[in-house]
């Protein structure tokens, strides 16, 4: 998976309480790992032990949204005349799904996050800040996967707007699901199901990539939208999705 803001792939460096005697699980489960876990919240239970392990987690998790957060801000234009489709640009972060950043700088990264070719759109592997509509929480989350959606051509009226977006749920991982969230005071790197279970974890999960008129979705949270058959694509602040 990609480490981009992270740099733990080329530099083998790993989070500060990954290491003994902490034992945070967030470098291996969410950068290192062949695929992220995308594990946002913690969820204690009454009566059953709190590992200090699971503590060190909260505080890595809420690092990384910092960091996610000043990368995104720092990698999205004030105005740009060229990318706008000539609307009024707003700053990232809207009530929907935000890229980390809407076009390949050249420097930081290798492709565009999101872009469009041919006729469909790319939505590649990368991080994006997520509201789920169920909470109206935002959330960073990796895409381990590609998707790939036709450009609509049907023809739309009036107010509507023809919006693609991620249908994004919670979901409850249990240890019993997730060897590695029993107790790991011991340092052992190979799961314990006989240690006791510690906390739960809600993910966001991904379970499409859909277009729908106005959003008109359940769990729908918008990344772009197209306004009429010769609008631009356009991010929903109006930064328009680059061509490839």
């Amino acid at each position: 998976m990609s480490t981009f803001p992270f740099t733990f792939g080329i530099f083998g460096n790993s989070l500060p309480l990954s290491a003994n005697p902490y034992w945070s699980r967030i470098t291996l489960s969410q950068i290192q790992g062949v695929s992220a876990s995308n594990y946002s919240l913690l969820a204690f239970k009454p009566g059953l032990p709190l590992q200090a392990s699971e503590l060190n987690e909260i505080q890595e998790i809420q690092s990384m949204t910092n960091t996610l957060t000043s990368a995104m801000h720092s990698s999205w234009p004030v105005f740009s005349s060229s990318w706008t489709g000539g609307n009024e640009v707003y700053g990232p972060g809207w009530h929907g799904t935000t890229p980390l950043y809407p076009k390949y700088d050249g420097v930081n990264t290798t492709e565009n996050l999101v872009g469009q070719s041919g006729g469909q759109i790319i939505l590649r592997r990368g991080w994006y800040l997520v509201t789920v509509k169920s909470s109206s929480l935002k959330h960073w989350i990796y895409s381990n996967h590609e998707y790939v959606k036709d450009i609509p051509t049907t023809q739309i009226s009036g107010s509507q707007t023809n919006q693609l977006g991620f249908v994004a749920t919670y979901e409850t991982i249990k240890p019993a699901q997730d060897p590695s969230l029993y107790d790991n005071s011991s340092g052992s790197i190979v799961p314990n199901t006989g240690a006791p279970a510690g906390a739960d974890r809600i993910r966001v999960n991904i379970s499409d990539v859909v277009w729908a008129i106005n959003g008109n979705t359940a769990n729908f949270s918008p990344i772009l939208k197209k306004i009429d058959n010769e609008s631009p694509l356009l991010y929903m602040n109006n930064v328009k999705v680059p061509q490839e």
